[in-house]
């Protein structure tokens, strides 16, 4: 079995786990530990777009785990890492693939959205809150994942979907 591989198994174990967390503050903790890792496993893939929002995510989720301190609660946060998303998919198209044709520009989107979407749950302090704009991210990730060879990442995805549905239905919408 391949270590990059490995890695991204260990990225979604963490991941997976994390929405099962009552609170915002333990789904944010947990996702920061899987993306660090997912950054590493999608860089020895060569999946630089991936790598590059992991890193990001790694960031956002520390400064966010952080949003009651006046300088972390500051909504400029999410145009900050809306920006920062936006400068990895250029980065990528332009650095890294300069000579990507205009499938793989919309491929390269997909985890870009996903990020934005998942940058706007990651702020939010309401954990049904958070589990409802992370499932919007989910497939675009997980098409991603399938193109670029993550088999980590497609795991990830597929039981992140799962995930987010149980926990909605196990604590979102249970009758009181």
């Amino acid at each position: 079995m391949n270590f990059a591989q490995i890695i991204g198994y260990i990225a979604t174990v963490i991941c997976i786990l994390s929405f099962q967390s009552k609170t915002q503050k333990g789904i944010v903790i947990m996702q920061t530990f899987s993306a660090a890792l997912f950054a590493i496993h999608f860089y020895m893939i060569e999946a630089y777009s991936g790598a590059l929002l992991n890193v990001v995510a790694s960031i956002r989720a520390i400064i966010f785990t952080f949003r009651h301190k006046k300088w972390a609660g500051n909504v400029i946060w999410v145009y900050v890492f809306g920006f920062l998303a936006l400068a990895c998919y250029f980065t990528t198209i332009f650095v890294f693939t300069p000579n990507a044709t205009i499938k793989t520009c919309f491929i390269e989107l997909l985890p870009t959205l996903g990020i934005v979407a998942t940058t706007i749950a990651t702020r939010l302090e309401n954990a049904k809150l958070v589990r409802r704009y992370s499932f919007i991210s989910s497939p675009l990730w997980l098409i991603y994942n399938a193109i670029m060879g993550s088999i980590g990442g497609v795991i990830t995805e597929t039981f992140n979907i799962v995930s987010i549905i149980t926990a909605m239905v196990r604590l979102d919408f249970k009758k009181k």
